[in-house]
C-alpha cells in the first residue's frame, strides 16, 4: 500500500501531470469565457498532446 501511494504522488509530481492538468485549466478557461471557440480548443490541445507524449525517451528520460 505503502509503495502505492509512493508511486501515486511521483505521478503527480511529474511534469507530464502538471502539463495536462495546467494545459486543461487552461483552454477550459478560455473556452468557457469564449475567447477562442472550443473546436480550436480541441485542434490545439490535440497538436500539444500528441507531439508531447508520442516523443522518444532516450535513456535518461530526454528527448531524443
Amino acid at each position: 500500500m505503502r509503495q502505492f501511494l509512493c508511486d501515486i504522488l511521483s505521478k503527480m509530481a511529474s511534469g507530464r501531470y502538471v502539463l495536462t492538468v495546467a494545459c486543461a485549466l487552461v483552454f477550459a478557461w478560455v473556452s468557457i469565457k469564449k475567447i477562442i471557440p472550443a473546436d480550436a480548443v480541441i485542434t490545439i490541445l490535440t497538436m500539444v498532446f500528441v507531439s508531447y507524449f508520442n516523443r522518444e525517451r532516450g535513456q535518461n528520460g530526454g528527448a531524443k
